[in-house]
């Protein structure tokens, strides 16, 4: 080989080194300034996750300040759905594998399913039809080849109900409710979910322990807050329960809410979501494969200055609720269904609401009991102070005589005779007193409740001033208090009986009917069609009691945690009620002495040595009490030869018991109704416990 030919070889290849180098050279240059921020970028999302800090919701407080629901520190399960073992795709993998369509695995799936969420270690067969190599099966656990088979052992298959089954070791999970987290492990998608929340220390020490070593892939032990009702079931319908956001809400709010958050659903919990909800904060954690948390000098690099987003709690909200009146109307209750209403006459501030029977809320999203509580007989969530309604009986008989002194139709001293029974054309009505009462005037027919005296009136009456005076007090209009359902009870107008009442001709057609004066009648003594709810029956006493037209409140204020107050209903003025003051108090004598008088219908209830403490209390003190008891038949009841009523055992054939009233009586401050469904006797059921209620605002016990 020549000299020249030697040069060039050379040459040639130190220009290839030299190329070599440079393209190398490039290449480093270029992942140094050009790729390095985006494989930065792409490190980062693989190994720093962002974990939401849950915020401190806002306190519930009742008008002293005093924490009624508050939230504490929680120990949450969430599932990572892009690192969780989910049963479908391992299973349609499969398929394709085998290659069978995946419909074959929809039966053996469910048997699957069920064997593993038992820990049923019996292997599911899954008939292919063909020989199956075992290394066409090898690479997922619990899966083996024999023949033209496979089988599926459920403890060793990667899926979510095995998952599921892991977990029910620590937290002893109903069958149901293993379904139920399967299902939403399978379905997460890519996204992380809510699973448990709340769940006990040692339960989350050992799952904690479990996932560090890989064997809970996909699960994520997290802190969390829970809502704490520190009083159980107290007030209950007040301040309402929560519970975790639906797929749905997530869809229309998106961006406002996120998943497992916990909202208001009722009571004071959603009317006031707003100002109670704050905001998560977030946290950076770096994590290694495994999914544990990784710190040392490389991780505080890589994070950088920001390690957290500080969370913003949210508002406190306070009630006009006192703790300790809530307290006696819950404790003093004694039936089975029924309601207790308090508010302060001078400003219509509710001093405490209570509905029977009554859910504890801290129990309510446990699935459990939550079916039970809705299945139930006697309907614990309605709120039968605001969402249902009854007959209001001899309470209404009130508005009878604020209508006729407003009519001018009767006066103050006006007097009518009661010989036992009314008759109008072809029918009879009886008073409830079979003798009669005699001679009566306003005050006297309502203190003994004389039904007589109510009929002749509303025969000159008619039905409509009964209703303009019973839309004064209140009746028929909602409380709008947003606590949840809510009714407006019925006044029977003309268009409400032509709904209601028909006749029906030869060839068989209905034809409505209006109101007749028979109806005014049934209406003047609280029965027929009229209806009401105990909190319209609270208001119209307390409109009575006060001259005011007061309308109720449950919020008072909402407060930051700087103190700065957001919302402030403290100081209303209320307008005058459209009923001269000399009508209402020729009422309040009435009502004055059905408590105080020795002929009133619950005098016996209030100054007798079987009293109940209350009454006992307001007595020592002396505290005078107006009232008007009620007893609202609820089904005809058939009569003996002597006419006396035939009564049953049966719960559901009981009357209703109702006590609406006031005290003091010569300067009120507080109002009260109860009502106790099928109770019996207004004067025996409920106005014992309307005394123990008044005797815990006007004299508490430690003072009585």
């Amino acid at each position: 080989m020549s000299r020249q030919d030697r040069a060039f070889r050379a040459l040639a290849f130190g220009g290839l080194v030299l190329t070599a180098f440079a393209l190398l050279a490039g290449r480093v240059a270029w992942l140094a300034l050009v790729a390095h921020e985006r494989a930065s970028e792409a490190i980062n999302r693989q190994v720093i996750t962002e974990e939401p800090i849950p915020h401190e919701r806002g306190r519930i407080l009742d008008r002293n300040r005093r924490v009624i629901v508050n939230s504490m520190p929680a120990i949450d399960l969430w599932v990572d759905g892009k690192r969780a073992l989910q049963t479908g795709p391992r299973l349609r993998r499969l398929s394709r594998r085998l290659g069978i369509p995946p419909k074959a695995f929809d039966e053996p799936r469910k048997l699957l399913a069920t064997r593993a969420l038992m820990g049923n270690p019996e292997e599911v067969e899954v008939v292919v039809g063909r020989p199956v190599s075992p290394t066409q099966v090898s690479y997922l656990p619990g899966v083996r080849a024999e023949r033209d088979s496979v089988f599926i052992n459920p403890l060793d298959f990667p899926s979510s109900e095995r998952l599921v089954f892991r977990l029910h070791r620590y937290l002893n999970l109903s069958l149901r409710r293993r379904r139920l987290l399967a299902n939403r492990i399978e379905y997460a998608g890519s996204r992380e979910r809510l699973l448990v929340s709340d769940i006990p220390t040692g339960a989350w020490h050992a799952i904690a322990a479990e996932v560090s070593v890989g064997r809970l892939k996909g699960i994520i032990v997290r802190q969390g807050r829970r809502r704490a009702y520190r009083y159980d079931r107290l007030a209950y319908h007040v301040l309402g329960y929560m519970n975790e956001v639906t797929e749905e809400e997530l869809k229309v709010g998106a961006g406002t809410f996120k998943t497992g958050e916990l909202i208001g659903r009722t009571g004071v919990e959603r009317r006031m979501e707003a100002y109670l909800r704050g905001t998560d904060g977030i946290r950076y954690v770096v994590r290694d494969s495994r999914g544990n948390p990784v710190k040392g000098q490389w991780a505080e690099e890589l994070l950088g200055d920001t390690h957290r987003l500080e969370p913003r709690g949210g508002h406190d909200v306070e009630l006009t609720l006192e703790l300790e009146v809530q307290k006696a109307a819950e404790k003093s209750f004694t039936g089975r269904r029924g309601a207790v209403v308090v508010m302060d006459v001078r400003n219509g501030e509710v001093l405490a609401m209570a509905s029977f029977p009554t859910p504890d809320p801290n129990r309510i999203r446990q699935s459990a009991y939550n079916r039970a509580v809705i299945t139930h007989g006697d309907k614990p969530l309605v709120n039968r102070v605001l969402a249902d309604h009854y007959a209001p009986a001899s309470t209404f008989k009130v508005v009878t005589a604020l209508a006729g002194l407003r009519e001018g139709t009767i006066r103050p001293h006006y007097g009518a005779y009661c010989p036992g029974q009314f008759t109008l054309g072809e029918t009879t009505w009886a008073c409830w007193h079979r003798p009669g009462h005699g001679a009566l005037d306003v005050a006297g027919a309502i203190r003994h409740s004389c039904n007589v005296f109510f009929y002749k009136l509303a025969e000159r009456l008619g039905m409509d001033p009964i209703l303009d005076t019973a839309r004064v007090l209140g009746f028929g209009e909602m409380a709008g208090l947003s606590l949840g359902p809510e009714v407006n009870g019925v006044l029977p107008t003309d268009s409400y009986c032509r709904t209601r009442k028909y006749w029906i001709d030869e060839r068989g057609r209905k034809h409505p009917l209006s109101c007749t004066l028979g109806d005014a009648i049934n209406a003047s003594i609280g029965q027929g069609f009229i209806t009401t709810t105990p909190y319209q029956l609270a208001l119209a006493y307390a409109r009575i009691a006060s001259g005011n037209s007061i309308q109720a409140r449950i919020v008072r204020r909402v407060v930051t945690d700087k103190d700065e107050q957001l919302v402030d209903n403290r100081e209303v003025e209320p307008p005058r009620l459209d009923i001269p003051e000399a009508h209402l108090e020729v009422v309040r004598e009435g009502l004055r002495q059905v408590v105080n008088d020795e002929r009133g219908t619950a005098y016996r209830a209030f100054h007798l040595d079987s009293a109940s403490g209350g009454a006992v209390r307001l007595r020592q003190a002396g505290i005078e009490v107006a009232g008007k008891t009620g007893t609202a038949q609820v089904r005809k009841l058939r009569r003996d030869r002597h006419g006396v009523k035939i009564r049953t055992d049966d719960y559901a054939s009981q009357d209703h018991a109702w006590f609406a009233g006031f005290a003091p009586a010569k300067d009120p401050v507080v109002a009260v109704a109860v009502f106790v469904e099928h109770g019996g006797s207004g004067g025996k059921a409920a106005a014992p416990i309307a005394f123990e209620v008044l005797a815990s605002v006007l004299v508490p016990e430690e003072q009585g």
